[in-house]
């Protein structure tokens, strides 16, 4: 798989949910006119299709690649069909715990240092749009299950992927890592989700299965929510 594969698969999932987001937007302006309505059900869309869009993008991308010489971002997704075990997913949320502690120090010593960036982190801003209990056992599904394994395919299984089998280690994790921080596009939390995602590269490194950084990744969501639905 090549580099454009990826770029492309990005590129995809963030026009194609774009514009199902704009569509299904269209059609509930249609039926309510309030604004407020609309502004969170533009929050509820935008978080659950997007990661739905970025996972649909890259398992599409590892299909057409096609099977020879077999991709090693087929393995990785292939991968996730395979339990790993208790102690893979055991260093997973391990691993989660040190990287939520360690991103939240830099995101602090930013504001300290920096005053406050413009960071507008969209777990802060999500249990508002998602205050029915209904609603919010859907955005705890979405935090936990389909953001972790839409993100790890990409950034670990396909943008990683690729670079580790060009780059060594350190290089290729820097890349990733920076990539992913940028992807957010939440300034002032961009160094802080760049060591996030060294980290998760380095978990996926060592163990060699998505499962592994999905718990890391699954348990910084999580603990972050949790954070902001507390402080709410």
């Amino acid at each position: 798989m090549g580099p454009w594969a990826i770029i492309g698969a990005f590129v995809a999932a963030q026009a194609g949910g774009g514009l199902l987001i704009a569509a299904l937007l269209g059609v509930l302006a249609a039926h309510t006119g309030s604004p407020q309505t609309l502004t969170q059900w533009s929050v509820r869309l935008t978080y659950g299709l997007s990661s739905l869009a970025l996972l649909a993008a890259s398992v599409a991308a590892v299909v057409l690649s096609g099977p020879r010489p077999r991709p090693g971002a087929a393995v990785a997704v292939a991968g996730l069909w395979t339990w790993p075990g208790l102690v893979p997913l055991a260093a997973g949320v391990g691993g989660g715990l040190v990287l939520k502690l360690a991103g939240d120090a830099l995101a602090a010593a930013e504001r300290y240092l920096l005053g406050n960036p413009g960071t507008n982190n969209p777990l802060v801003l999500y249990p508002h749009a998602f205050a029915e209990p209904g609603l919010l056992a859907v955005l705890l599904f979405a935090v936990a299950v389909v953001a972790p394994v839409a993100e790890e395919v990409f950034f670990r299984g396909l943008l990683y992927g690729w670079l580790r089998g060009r780059l060594p280690v350190v290089p290729a994790t820097l890349v990733a890592a920076v990539l992913f921080g940028a992807a957010h596009q939440q300034i002032g939390l961009v160094l802080p989700l760049a060591v996030v995602g060294a980290g998760l590269c380095l978990l996926y490194e060592r163990w060699r299965t998505l499962w592994v950084p999905a718990a890391a990744h699954a348990v910084v969501n999580i603990s972050s929510l949790l954070v902001a639905l507390w402080l709410r």
